[in-house]
């Protein structure tokens, strides 16, 4: 909870023009790369439809956010 209604916004957007996007790749989120120590909570191949698991995220979160969302969408976002 600790986003701003902006940042939730600018969230959203990127995440509905990746799932826009028929060749965005969402199982190279859930890779770890141990060379940069950054690793994942569970095992890449644990997730059986990468895309349909940030399409869930997404839906959800327009829900929760709903408000936010509305307020900064009646604002101008260059602005920011």
């Amino acid at each position: 909870m600790y986003l701003s209604y902006r940042h939730r916004f600018v969230l959203m957007s990127e995440l509905r023009d990746a799932l826009d996007n028929p060749d965005f790749d969402f199982s190279k989120e859930f890779e770890s790369d141990y060379d940069e120590y950054i690793t994942m909570a569970w095992d890449e191949t644990e997730i059986a439809d990468p895309r349909g698991f940030f399409a869930d995220i997404y839906r959800l979160a327009n829900k929760v956010w709903k408000d936010d969302l509305e307020k900064a969408s009646l604002e101008d976002q260059s602005t920011w």
